[in-house]
């Protein structure tokens, strides 16, 4: 199915209906890679799509993602512009006092936190108010102590199909 908006989410689908088998993602662990389709990322993205969506935040709601690079940022941010929210992506390299400063002051209700090296030095900058999603835990990086897994929560939530993506779209113009 071929879309007709060229934002982001909509070239992303164009190519996921056109090349579903090939190469969208690739992320090292140590001395292998892991390879995401379009397909195999498309639907983790519609199955965040769908947890967002079982939030039930207004639209335009901030969500903040602190990470360094990785193939859940990219899912993630994708997620956000489809399910009609605004992403804030954030320095991996903050330290705690102005990640506080950016949640409160950029109304960050929700905060995607993943590959940081720093994790013990920033939590307390994040606000028990704040619901908090961590992406997979890597080797040689800190461990997120709080939050709901990103991995469970794509599991189990179904994906988004297309048809919601436009009906999104739409009530968002």
């Amino acid at each position: 199915m071929a879309f007709k908006d060229r934002s982001l989410p909509g070239l992303f689908y164009d190519l996921e209906s056109s090349h579903p088998n090939k190469v969208f993602l690739r992320q090292p662990f140590g001395d292998r890679w892991e390879e995401y389709t379009y397909k195999k990322a498309g639907d983790k993205m519609r199955r965040m799509v769908s947890y967002l969506h079982s939030l039930d935040l207004p639209k335009h709601t901030n969500i903040g993602i602190i990470s360094k690079n990785c193939r859940e940022w990219l899912i993630a941010d994708l997620a956000f512009m489809i399910s009609g929210h605004v992403s804030v992506p954030l320095y991996a390299t903050l330290k705690e006092d102005t990640l506080a400063q950016v949640l409160d002051i950029g109304d960050v209700q929700v905060l995607f936190v993943g590959k940081l090296n720093n994790w013990d030095d920033l939590k307390n900058g994040v606000g028990s108010d704040v619901h908090m999603i961590t992406f997979p835990q890597y080797q040689s990086v800190a461990t997120i102590d709080r939050g709901e897994e990103c991995i469970e929560l794509m599991n189990n939530n179904g994906p988004m199909n297309p048809t919601m993506y436009q009906r999104i779209m739409t009530s968002l113009q």
